[in-house]
């Protein structure tokens, strides 16, 4: 059994040393999504929308524009006896989105293949180089991103990305608590070694399937800690 800790909202803005930005509503919802995606905002977390507002010297308006536009986004949810709270996914969700992803990234991967340059493929691997490097859980899944962003953004299939992104963010919060109580790097790196060979080799179908085998593994991952979460409460 393990504890999780719940940041509140107020401690994790008291502790940005005065950055400028504070006075801004965008700021404030980049701070709550970064947050929520990070897993420095639990799920279950309270989210006080009198709390920011005052941290941040702003009326209650911005605040709650975004607390709307994390709402929409299925971050944080709203219910009358608790106010808003970080959104907790339940395993049947966390399947279904892992679904929806392999599905998309198959087709996203598959498609990019044969429009990726030698820049693209050198900037690839330079992201999984990077996540060799990494010094912590964080920037492990910010490379991680981003070696995924760089493949898909050839596919020249703006919605199907936007819907990964969406169902990526609402996994996020998730996916970088499992790397760090799973290790699973190794794993996911080797994985990546062999997208890009594929897309080396101009193999499109071989990229999508490592691909789809690739995004259901993580989800596995997430299902399993949703699962020990539960089962503490």
């Amino acid at each position: 059994m393990y504890i999780i800790y719940q940041a509140t909202f107020l401690e994790i803005v008291m502790s940005d040393g005065g950055n400028p930005l504070r006075g801004s509503s965008v700021y404030v919802l980049e701070q709550l999504r970064d947050a929520i995606t990070s897993g420095t905002l639990r799920p279950g977390s309270p989210i006080r929308q009198r709390q920011i507002a005052d941290q941040f010297k702003l009326s209650h308006i911005p605040v709650r524009e975004a607390l709307w536009q994390l709402e929409s986004e299925g971050l944080v949810v709203a219910s009358h006896n608790r106010g808003m709270t970080v959104a907790s996914l339940t395993e049947a969700e966390a399947l279904e989105l892992t679904e929806f992803r392999a599905l998309l990234e198959e087709y996203l991967a598959r498609r990019c293949v044969p429009r990726l340059s030698d820049t693209d493929l050198a900037q690839a691997e330079q992201a999984i180089a990077a996540i060799d490097r990494a010094q912590n859980t964080t920037e492990i899944v910010e490379f991680n991103s981003a070696f995924h962003r760089i493949l898909y953004q050839r596919a020249d299939a703006p919605h199907f990305l936007r819907a990964v992104e969406q169902a990526r963010v609402n996994l996020g919060r998730y996916l970088l608590m499992t790397w760090r109580r799973e290790g699973q790097t190794d794993r996911s790196q080797e994985e990546h070694r062999q997208i890009l060979e594929a897309c080396r080799r101009g193999d499109a179908e071989e990229a999508g399937r490592i691909m789809a085998t690739h995004v259901r593994a993580v989800g596995e991952s997430v299902v399993r800690l949703i699962r020990e979460q539960a089962q503490t409460l």
